[in-house]
């Protein structure tokens, strides 16, 4: 179950569509990232130390000294 605040941040973000359906689709769109990203951080994902997009427990670290893993991002060497 998402918070009120991420909600109310949802809501803020879809302020300037004008366009019901396209606004409802985006809401969609937005509530869905928010419960991944919800449930991505319950499975023990972190964000990563560069861009903070969330990387999975699995990933390689950014160096031996540093714990939290890098994202796809960082791993892919596009960072």
């Amino acid at each position: 179950m998402l918070s009120e605040e991420v909600r109310a941040r949802v809501e803020t973000a879809l302020i300037g569509i004008t366009e019901e359906a396209l606004r409802g689709r985006i809401r969609r769109v937005m509530l869905r990232a928010a419960r991944t990203n919800q449930w991505k951080r319950c499975q023990g994902w972190t964000p990563c130390p560069r861009y903070g997009i969330l990387a999975a427990p699995s990933a390689a670290p950014a160096a031996p000294t540093e714990a939290a893993p890098l994202c796809d991002l960082c791993r892919a060497g596009v960072g």
